[in-house]
C-alpha cells in the first residue's frame, strides 16, 4: 500500500496532536495544511516543510487521501461534505456536527461515496479507557448495572477563542464541546443502547449565552443507567478530583486520576497504574489505515460520533422542555 497523503484543515490548538499522530504512522505523509491565519500557516509550513493553503477547497483540489477537519464546530458540516465530495477519507474532530440533520447528511454522503470516516474523540483511546475496556472484555465483572461520572473543567478562561462562547457558532456550550468526551468515554466502555435522556443545565457564568454546567441521566434499553455531571466554573486543583465509577454485577471499576481500580464483590481490590503519556490520537490514525486496508468500518466512526452528539442534543432539549427525551424518536434517527 502506498503512502497516503494527509491534509490538515484547521491549525488551532488541537492540530498539533493530530500532526504528532500522523507523523507516528509510517503509512501516512503529512502533505498539506490550511488556515485562514497567514502567520499561523507560514509557521506550520516552515516547521513541517509542507504545502499551505488559506482556502480548504484549494487544499482538496491539490489532492490528499485523508483530510483532517479541525475547525470551529459550525464549519464541520460544510467542510466535511466537501471532503467527501472530493473522494477523501475523513477524520472529523468532535463534535461530529451540530445538528441531527447535518449528521444524517454527512453519514449518508460517506456511505454513498464508500469512504471511511473517523470521529476524532480522544476519549475512545485514552490509556485508562483502553485498560478498563480490556478488563471488562474478560467478562469476570458480569453485566453493567449503573455508572457515575463527575468532571470539572475551567472552561471560561481569557484565552478561549470567542467563537466557543457563541452558541450559534459552537452549536452549544461545554456540553457539546467537551461533555461529548464523557459520552464517548461511556460508549467506549459499555457500548451503545442508550434510549432515554433527562437533563438539567445551568447558566451561571456571567455575560455569556452558553451553559456552564449540566447534570445528565442516560438510560439504556436493559434498565442500566449512567449519571453524568459536568461543571466548568472552577480552576482545577489536585484536591478537586474528577472521578468515574462503573458498577457491574461482580464489582466496580473506578477510574481516578492515573489509576484504574477494580473493587470486586468480595471486597478484594486490583489496581492498575496508567501511563498517561500515551497519545490517544495515534490509535485513530492506525485505525483508519487499517479500515482502509481491510475495507471495513472504522471505530469510532461516523455512527459513534453521531450517537454521542445525539445524547448532547437530547440533553439540551430535555433541559429546555423539562421532560425526558427518547432517542428512538424519529427526530434522533439517522
Amino acid at each position: 500500500m502506498r503512502e497516503m497523503r494527509v491534509g490538515v484543515i484547521g491549525l488551532g490548538a488541537i492540530s498539533h496532536l493530530h500532526i504528532q499522530a500522523i507523523k507516528g504512522c509510517e503509512e501516512l505523509k503529512l502533505y498539506s495544511g490550511c488556515s485562514i491565519d497567514k502567520n499561523q500557516l507560514d509557521k506550520f509550513c516552515r516547521e513541517h516543510r509542507v504545502k499551505g493553503f488559506t482556502d480548504y477547497r484549494e487544499l482538496l483540489e491539490e489532492g490528499v487521501d485523508i483530510a483532517v477537519v479541525a475547525v470551529p464546530h459550525y464549519l464541520h458540516y460544510e467542510i466535511g461534505m466537501k471532503v467527501l465530495d472530493c473522494g477523501c477519507h475523513l477524520i472529523m474532530e468532535k463534535p461530529f456536527a451540530i445538528t441531527m440533520e447535518q449528521c444524517r447528511v454527512l453519514y449518508r454522503k460517506a456511505k454513498e461515496k464508500k469512504l471511511k470516516v473517523i470521529t476524532a474523540d480522544s476519549s475512545y483511546y485514552l490509556p485508562e479507557v483502553e485498560k478498563a475496556r480490556e478488563i471488562i472484555k474478560l467478562g469476570k465483572l458480569g453485566r453493567f448495572i449503573s455508572g457515575s461520572i463527575i468532571h470539572y473543567r475551567d472552561y471560561f478562561t481569557p484565552d478561549r477563542p470567542a467563537w466557543f462562547l457563541n452558541p450559534e457558532l459552537a452549536g452549544g456550550g461545554p456540553l457539546l464541546n467537551i461533555g461529548v468526551h464523557r459520552v464517548g468515554f461511556i460508549r467506549a466502555l459499555i457500548g451503545s443502547g442508550e434510549i432515554v435522556v433527562k437533563a438539567s443545565i445551568g447558566f451561571f457564568q456571567p455575560d455569556v449565552r452558553i451553559e456552564g454546567n449540566g447534570s445528565v441521566f442516560i438510560g439504556y434499553k436493559n434498565g442500566s443507567a449512567v449519571l453524568w455531571e459536568e461543571n466548568c466554573y472552577y480552576k482545577i486543583s489536585p484536591e478537586l478530583e474528577k472521578c468515574c465509577h462503573l458498577n457491574f454485577e461482580n464489582g466496580v471499576i473506578n477510574l481516578s486520576n492515573e489509576n484504574v481500580n477494580i473493587i470486586y464483590k468480595d471486597g478484594s481490590v486490583e489496581s492498575h497504574k496508567i501511563d498517561t503519556t500515551k497519545s490517544p490520537y495515534l490509535p485513530h490514525y492506525k485505525e483508519i489505515i487499517s479500515a482502509i486496508k481491510e475495507n471495513r468500518r472504522p471505530y469510532p466512526g461516523a455512527e459513534e460520533g453521531i450517537m454521542d452528539v445525539r445524547v448532547i442534543l437530547a440533553s439540551y432539549e430535555s433541559a429546555k422542555t423539562g421532560k425526558e427525551v427518547r432517542l428512538d424518536n424519529l427526530s434522533y434517527n439517522f
